[in-house]
């Protein structure tokens, strides 16, 4: 729809007056019997001109020309100074990711969490020893940083437990697909202390700010939403054992 300029308007309204006006102020003298006709065709003329340009416009507000809309900027693929990256020993992990989800916020995105709990480590330490586990888990956080974005942060937590900071997001599909890529490499990693064994996990996601309003709630929601897979998971063997006890009885 194009704004109506007013005065172009204006002008035709005007021509449209003097083109009536006119011609009814010399209309009875004969001699100007010409005129008036071209008079009144100007007229009728700029009525119509005047009128179409009005339905035109559509009655839109008439705005300057410098106030053109300006559309955010594009997300990056990574942030310039991501506040993720500052050592652990520095801020605490949940202060970092508030300054990632403002960062993000910037470029009309948001963030992340998504929370594992490995089993893994619980394994590898009853029957190897503590020190065993936690180089194993070292070697997975080191591996798994590998399939995130530039600007992702996986981060160990206790034991066997991570964290996971994922920002620029677009929407909450972005974020499973960061946790599907996560999910294929512990598929495809083999552990030597678990003597090729797959690795066990729980997983746990909350996207800011519908289940979290900072990073301490996104990262407490994810954790909730983790252990409760944990649980259901535990119980889900623990009924497949019963099932299988019972029909060896059975036999």
């Amino acid at each position: 729809m194009r704004t109506l300029d007013l005065k172009s308007w204006f002008g035709w309204c005007a021509l449209a007056g003097f083109g009536v006006v006119l011609p009814m102020l010399i209309s009875n003298n004969p001699e100007f019997e010409t005129t008036v006709r071209v008079l009144r065709a100007l007229g009728a003329a700029g009525f119509v001109i005047a009128l179409v340009a009005l339905f035109r416009s559509s009655g839109e507000v008439i705005a300057p020309d410098d106030a053109v809309y300006a559309p955010p900027p594009p997300a990056p693929r990574t942030l310039a100074a991501n506040p993720l990256a500052i050592d652990e020993a520095d801020k605490p992990l949940a202060e970092r990711l508030d300054a990632a989800i403002e960062a993000s916020t910037e470029y009309d995105c948001k963030a992340g969490v998504i929370y594992y709990h490995l089993d893994t480590y619980r394994e590898i330490a009853r029957t190897q020893g503590v020190a065993a586990a936690e180089a194993a888990m070292d070697f997975v956080a080191g591996m798994l940083q590998i399939v995130l974005r530039d600007s992702d942060k996986i981060e160990r937590v206790e034991r066997g437990r991570f964290v996971v900071c994922v920002v620029l997001l677009k929407d909450r599909q972005v974020l499973l697909d960061v946790a599907r890529r996560i999910r294929k490499a512990m598929r495809n990693m083999r552990l030597e202390a678990l003597r090729g064994a797959p690795i066990v996990y729980d997983e746990g996601v909350a996207l800011y700010p519908v289940q979290g309003a900072d990073g301490a709630a996104l990262i407490a929601r994810a954790r909730t939403e983790c252990d409760a897979a944990h649980g259901r998971r535990i119980r889900e063997i623990a009924r497949v054992r019963r099932a299988v006890a019972e029909r060896r009885s059975a036999a």
